[in-house]
């Protein structure tokens, strides 16, 4: 009769851990999906704040880049006309040395012209 009672004691005792157990899942169950659907508004402003970072640092580094091409393109006309204003002068010097010896000679070859003429 004792031994009866004793097994009658821990099945109930067993039963009782197996409902606070079901308890205790169905409760934690609860709060895993409360605290999702609580948390998840802020995922998405936090995922969609990155997104719009993201998308913002692209378009600095467009408009950096954009700077810089026009910058190198800007510099290389510089250089390409100072090239060639340089090369013009030196031409022009040249021509102008060439006009004035053959205007000297050319001087020379008129003189010679008339007087042997």
């Amino acid at each position: 009769l004792a031994d009866a009672k004793e097994r009658e004691h821990r099945k109930h005792q067993q039963e009782k851990v197996d409902r606070e157990k079901a308890w205790f899942e169905k409760r934690l169950s609860e709060i895993e999906k409360m605290t999702l659907k609580g948390i998840q508004p802020n995922i998405d402003r936090l995922m969609r704040k990155h997104k719009d970072d993201c998308d913002e640092i692209k378009c600095q580094t467009d408009v950096a880049k954009q700077k810089l091409e026009v910058q190198s393109e800007q510099e290389l006309m510089t250089r390409l006309q100072g090239g060639i204003g340089s090369r013009a002068k030196r031409a022009c010097c040249q021509i102008e040395k060439a006009e004035r010896i053959i205007d000297g000679r050319g001087g020379q070859y008129q003189e010679t012209l008339q007087h042997g003429a």
